[in-house]
């Protein structure tokens, strides 16, 4: 069984790109759960172990954006949780470089607010993943040794992105004080969303990779999954 996990996304691009990612997610036959509680992490973790704690038959579990770091937290605080594995996409394991810019006032509500509704959290919430924060998270939210962990990221040229994700990505492949691996999907840096086995880095920004709105890198990423659960 697999199990597809995510906080609300905007409305206006969450009904087009879930129904979208449903349709390409068909094959793998998994249960939806949208997140739409809102709080931090740890709010944010027992939602999901509120529907996750139903399920009596073991099950890969697939975390999509913020979400993957709920389920992280929820994974190494609840032992009776049946995973055999945690497939991240697009996940700031590593902090946020906007999240830092953002907490120190460096970067303006209007650039932040269309990227929180992406990730379905208040730009309040936002500033739990700054750089700092999520070091110590990491320390608490450790890999059991019984589930398997990967991860899967994006990253695009600016004028690749979607038009949603342009400034957010201009200001990180600028920043000099936060220097990045490589390029970014528009909301994380490519180093910011590396966890346990990295699979796979993906062409394309953030949304497309759960095919908002291109179908095609929502495709990839299922194949990916398929690819992997098949190998267990």
């Amino acid at each position: 069984m697999i199990v597809f996990c995510a906080n609300s996304l905007p409305q206006v691009i969450a009904n087009q790109g879930l129904r979208q990612f449903q349709v390409i997610l068909q094959s793998l036959k998994p249960q939806l759960i949208l997140n739409q509680c809102g709080g931090d992490i740890e709010t944010r973790s027992q939602y999901f172990k509120k529907h996750l704690s139903k399920f009596n038959e073991p099950f890969h579990l697939i975390g999509y954006g913020i979400a993957g770091l709920d389920l992280r937290y929820l994974l190494s605080q609840n032992s009776n949780i049946r995973a055999k594995s945690l497939i991240t996409i697009g996940t700031p394991h590593r902090g946020s470089i906007l999240s830092d810019l953002y907490r120190r006032k460096r970067i303006e509500d209007d650039v932040i607010e269309p990227i929180c509704r992406v990730l379905g959290v208040r730009q309040s919430f936002f500033e739990e993943i700054n750089s700092e924060n999520i070091r110590d998270f990491n320390l608490v939210a450790t890999n059991q040794e019984a589930i398997k962990y990967f991860s899967l990221n994006a990253e695009t040229e600016v004028g690749q992105m979607s038009q949603i994700y342009q400034a957010s990505g201009t200001i990180i492949e600028s920043e000099k004080e936060y220097p990045v691996e490589s390029g970014s999907d528009g909301v994380f840096a490519h180093n910011e969303t590396k966890w346990g086995q990295h699979v796979a880095t993906l062409d394309c920004d953030h949304g497309a990779m759960i095919g908002i709105p291109n179908q095609r890198n929502g495709e990839q990423t299922v194949d990916i999954i398929q690819q992997l659960i098949q190998d267990f």
